[in-house]
This record gives structure tokens, sequence and C-alpha cells, in this order.
């Protein structure tokens, strides 16, 4: 009966305290980071005018750039995400995104929400998804996952230098979207090919933005 008391205390206890996704002690479920980790993510954060900027004909909005001095930190907080943060988690940090993007530009009234495909068939809705979804939830703005990738996501891609890589392609799986602003949803932006595979795919509209958690410079 008493081990049975103790099997059963440290089950509550287990299920109360969480890891930290980026420094790994164990906290109260209150989020899915620390505070310490919290308050370090959001020191990194960029001033809502520095959010904006070009990539070729577009325009990028990101939260904060991934360079030198954050890449651990961001590397683990991004790995954190793709493998299956909880619903809070996206929506925090895109209601800091958006708290902070209002201040220096409106949110487009007629648009569309499109998230970057999943690298597996079956497993569409992914970060890239719930970011969407997150941003969907906050904005009122709609949702669409109309992309597929055109052949399966190769892990060595990444490894090898940006001119010998595949060209990214995607299709659409279902009909174009017309006379909407196309806001391109996606983790990390480095050289852009994803964002241009998938405006070539969309038809190549007229309005289309890129909304990111992060910029990756490269070197």
């Amino acid at each position: 009966m008493v081990k049975r008391s103790l099997w059963q205390t440290s089950r509550k206890w287990s299920s109360w305290l969480r890891n930290c996704s980026i420094c790994r002690l164990a906290y109260p479920p209150v989020n899915w980071l620390c505070p310490y980790c919290w308050k370090k993510l959001r020191s990194f954060y960029l001033p809502p005018p520095d959010m904006v900027r070009k990539q070729g004909d577009f325009t990028h909005i990101r939260l904060f750039d991934w360079d030198g001095d954050n890449n651990l930190f961001i590397r683990l907080f991004l790995n954190s995400l793709k493998k299956g943060g909880p619903s809070f988690i996206f929506n925090q940090i895109v209601l800091d995104f958006l708290h902070r993007i209002v201040q220096v530009t409106s949110f487009p009234l007629n648009a569309v929400l499109v998230p970057a495909p999943g690298h597996s068939q079956t497993h569409s809705q992914d970060h890239a998804f719930c970011l969407a979804a997150s941003f969907a939830h906050w904005s009122g703005v709609s949702i669409q996952n109309p992309l597929v990738q055109l052949f399966p996501f190769d892990k060595k891609q990444k490894k090898k230098e940006k001119g010998e890589r595949k060209a990214i392609r995607f299709y659409l799986k279902e009909k174009p979207i017309n006379d909407k602003t196309i806001i391109f949803i996606d983790d990390v932006l480095t050289t852009g090919a994803t964002a241009q595979a998938a405006w070539k795919a969309l038809g190549e509209p007229e309005q289309f933005i890129i909304f990111t958690l992060a910029w990756r410079r490269l070197i």
C-alpha cells in the first residue's frame, strides 16, 4: 500500500513538472520554457522598426535575427518547436510577434495565411502550420494549406553548398488563391528559396509577404 502511494505521488509530481526545452531544468508546466529562458529569448527580439526588411522583391517580417551571438539558444528553441511544442508556446510567441509588428505596420485585412508545407506527406501539420494556426487565432485572418513539396525532403540538402542543392519545388493540392494578399509562414528564412518556390507555385501573386520567426544570415 505504501509503495502504491509513493508511485502515485511520483506520477503526480512528474505530471506537474516539465523540463525546459532549452536548459532542461524541471519547472512547473506554466510555460514550455523556464522563466530564465523566456527572458533570454525575448532579449533577442528585434526592435519593431527593425523587424521589416526586403527579401528580393518581397517584404520579410521576422521576430529575431539568428546570428553568431544567439546561435545555440535559437537553434535549441526552434528545434523544440519542431519536436511538437504545445499550442500555447506557439500562441505566446505569435502574440509577442503581433504586438510588436502592429507598432510599425498594419496587418493586411484582405489576406490569407499559407504555411510552408511539411516535409512529410502524412504529417503536414508541422511547426509551420502550428505557427500559421496561431497567427489565424490572434489575427482573425483565414488559413489555407494548399502547398505540397514535389519530392521527398532530403536531410543532406542543408549540408550542401547553396549552388549544389536541388531546386525546391511545390505544387498546389487545392485551387489557386486569387485576389488575396498571401502571408507565407515559416520558422526560418535563410536564402529565401522556400518562399520563392511557394510564390511560384501559388501563381506569382502580386501581394506576397513573408512572416518568419527568424532570419538566418548566410556566413
